[in-house]
């Protein structure tokens, strides 16, 4: 096998298990080359495939290629396949794929745009996380999404979802975002569109995590009275954001939901509130104000550490407990 830091990585004869993790990191590859023998694996063009061809398992991140099609043979692109392939402008996927992993395409920092056929059924966690340039994905609406796909894809301003002729729908698109087939759940916002409001639909009940995380742009945010759940990290870091009034049903703040919005200056908490989870609203440092509904028993810990101008907090009688550091670092309080 020849060392990686002459960028080619060699898979002999008698290599018959590759561990996921194993080129996972090694980010400076141009070429993997596999022993004309190998019972396993195989090379096509210094492009990492089981034997059979089905499954894409590594690209090599510094290839020199800005266009690359993958064969149709493949049926699963495995977990990181491209990952930090800086140089891929564009990926044309065949109609046999079926499954994209997790963190498939993350730090593809060149790819622009992204064409998902009808025969995907999933796309794993992070697939598309921190592609800076992708600005507009092309899904069918019977792609099932495995978690938060998009993160912290900064210019990513449209998406557009095509009918598969697929009974299963999972997906349609209503306003650039992406919602369930029902319109029930708020799946993913593109946070590359620039615009400072947007409200979402009644009906909607719940909201995925990470939905805004960065929406850079949004200054206020409506939500339906029908909401009754939104995710960890759903407002996260979301830095123009103003006011938020969250609606009675809502039972719930989880885990960073506000963290780090900056601007954050009026929250309106529901009377159906019970707890305020950890680092829910950690870094608001414009909130000066916050009224905790009756019904809630639990603050935990750092739920509103470094809200430097919190001045006053009204606690309810029923309250319970507050969590080590839940105030930390704010300014002396009134209750």
């Amino acid at each position: 096998m020849s060392e990686l830091s002459e960028k080619i990585f060699s898979i002999p004869d008698s290599m018959v298990s590759l561990e996921k993790e194993a080129l996972r990191h090694e980010r400076n590859l141009t070429y993997i080359d596999v022993g004309a023998n190998n019972a396993a694996y195989v090379s096509i063009d210094g492009v990492l495939f089981n034997k059979s061809r089905t499954t894409l398992i590594k690209f090599p991140a510094k290839m020199a290629a800005t266009v690359y099609v993958i064969p149709d043979s493949v049926t699963i692109i495995e977990d990181d396949a491209f990952g930090s392939c800086d140089n891929l402008e564009s990926v044309i996927i065949p109609d046999s794929v079926e499954r994209i992993g997790q963190q498939v395409f993350s730090n593809c920092n060149s790819l622009k745009e992204i064409v998902i056929p009808a025969s995907v059924k999933e796309i794993g966690a992070l697939a598309f996380s921190c592609c800076d340039a992708l600005e507009s994905v092309t899904l069918p609406d019977s792609v099932k999404l495995d978690g938060k796909v998009f993160l912290q894809c900064y210019n990513l301003f449209e998406f557009i979802v095509t009918d598969s002729s697929d009974e299963d729908k999972q997906l349609r698109c209503v306003d650039n975002a992406l919602y369930n087939s029902d319109g029930t759940v708020l799946v993913d916002y593109p946070i590359g569109l620039k615009r400072s409001d947007f409200t979402v639909p009644d009906g909607v009940t719940h909201i995925m995590p990470g939905t805004f995380e960065e929406a850079f742009s949004l200054k206020h945010v409506l939500l339906p009275e029908t909401l009754v759940s939104i995710g960890h990290s759903a407002f996260c870091r979301c830095c123009a954001l103003e006011s938020i009034i969250i609606p009675n049903g809502v039972a719930r703040i989880e885990q960073y939901t506000f963290l780090m919005c900056e601007k954050l200056v009026s929250v309106q908490l529901p009377e159906s509130l019970t707890t305020i989870e950890h680092s829910a609203f950690g870094s608001c440092d414009k909130l000066a104000e916050i009224r905790i509904p009756k019904d809630v028993t639990d603050i935990e810990y750092s739920a509103f550490m470094c809200c430097r101008n919190l001045t006053k907090v009204l606690l309810p009688d029923g309250l319970e407990s507050i969590e080590f550091g839940a105030f930390t670092h704010v300014n002396h309080y009134k209750q």
